[in-house]
């Protein structure tokens, strides 16, 4: 089993004087929830890793990446090692131990320590130009993606109704009409670029039917306004609500700074034709 190696591990450092240190965190989206384990060991230059959909897994994967480092600098023979090739369930797929979803075989390379040129894309950071985003352009680029989300090009055809105006109108139907209905949300992404879900559902007497509107937001605000703006559109174009007839607060669609992205060459047909993408 591969509990086995963990503890030969860690009777290997006890004749050393030193000790193990596992460092395990979430990896993944939770919807697919799995763990990534970190094990250090005194003067060794080196860190073990492995990954499990479960924490007491993760740490054996990693006592074995790290035991097959001892193994290629000699310092113990493979043979010494019991069940370092057993058939355990430690990769949450059934094909043993460091077998699995981000797992290694031992012909393989081994995991690479974090800050080498050639990291995974659990240690990369979130790349611009190059080279790592700091935290504040992080929040800079977040409020570019909020601020695009008002433009509205469509309104005209859509009885004027915006990002801006709807959300009011939409309670002043349900409250006229004493539908009980409210948003639900949910995240999706990655903590680094987590957005929100909004979705909201009513009977109309008016129609005979159920509306249903779902919309994305950078957060849970933004959401909840496309949500609106979706369900009374649909109000609108079914003649149950009349169009907006107030005064529109214009956003200007030039006075958006330009988002430079990377394209790849086969994608343009000339350089510098593609630099940016207003």
């Amino acid at each position: 089993m591969a509990e086995n190696v963990k503890s030969w591990l860690y009777a290997f450092c006890g004749k050393k004087k030193v000790t193990p240190n596992y460092e395990v965190r979430n990896s993944g989206p939770k919807h697919r929830q799995r763990f990534l384990c970190e094990v250090r060991v005194g003067n060794y230059n080196y860190v073990g890793v492995g990954n499990s959909t479960n924490k007491k897994d993760a740490q054996a994967n990693a006592a074995k990446d790290f035991v097959q480092f001892l193994i290629r600098q000699g310092e113990v023979n493979e043979s010494e090692v019991p069940d370092l090739h057993g058939t355990d369930n430690a990769g949450g797929d059934g094909s043993g131990g460091l077998l699995g979803e981000g797992g290694f075989q031992p012909s393989m390379p081994m995991a690479p320590v974090p800050g080498l040129r050639d990291e995974g894309n659990v240690y990369r950071p979130i790349q611009q130009g190059g080279r790592p985003m700091t935290y504040m352009e992080r929040v800079e680029e977040r409020k570019k993606v909020e601020d695009a989300e008002d433009v509205d090009l469509t309104a005209n055809i859509h009885g004027n109704w915006t990002i801006e105006n709807a959300k009011s109108r939409l309670h002043m139907f349900l409250q006229s009409n004493k539908i009980n209905a409210d948003y639900k949300y949910s995240a999706v992404g990655p903590d680094h670029n987590r957005s929100f879900v909004a979705q909201m559902s009513f009977y109309v007497k008016q129609l005979g039917r159920e509306l249903y509107g779902r919309e994305t937001g950078s957060n849970k605000q933004a959401a909840s306004k496309s949500c609106a703006l979706s369900l009374v559109r649909q109000l609108f174009h079914l003649n149950v609500i009349e169009a907006f007839s107030g005064t529109l607060k214009k956003k200007e669609s030039e006075k958006l700074p330009p988002y430079e992205v990377q394209m790849s060459p086969e994608t343009c047909h000339s350089d510098g034709c593609c630099a940016e993408i207003y």
